[in-house]
């Protein structure tokens, strides 16, 4: 499983949204399942803290929260949402927010995804 897969801790499962159009018109949204390796396929980066924090009143930059995926069978885009189903950080959703590309194209070591934590429902 890759390079790093003996480093993995999590299991997640990738979901894509799309759009139909319903009998009267209206935009529908659903969420599909994309093809995920099985087993512990992810981690989050070491430095990752997951938790809530309260820094009192005023503007906040929100902790940088980047995950590593195993380089098979995933194919994640910008907004596609994580599912973490098994692992220390589970159950959480997490949004994609971009997807840093790797410089080894032929054989990646991994892939890296910035998260942030979702509140939406995907099934």
């Amino acid at each position: 499983m890759g390079v790093i897969g003996h480093l993995c801790n999590h299991q997640a499962v990738l979901y894509r949204a799309t759009v139909t159009r319903d009998a009267l018109g209206d935009a529908v949204e659903t969420w599909v399942a994309q093809p995920s390796p099985e087993g512990m396929n992810c981690r989050p980066h070491q430095a990752w803290s997951g938790t809530l924090q309260d820094h009192g009143p005023g503007e906040q930059q929100g902790a940088r929260r980047q995950w590593f995926l195993v380089p098979e069978e995933w194919a994640p885009q910008e907004r596609d949402v994580l599912r973490v189903t098994c692992g220390p950080e589970a159950p959480v959703l997490l949004r994609i927010e971009s997807v840093v590309p790797t410089t080894d194209r032929v054989r990646p070591h991994h892939i890296e995804v910035n998260v942030e934590v979702w509140h939406g429902v995907v099934s």
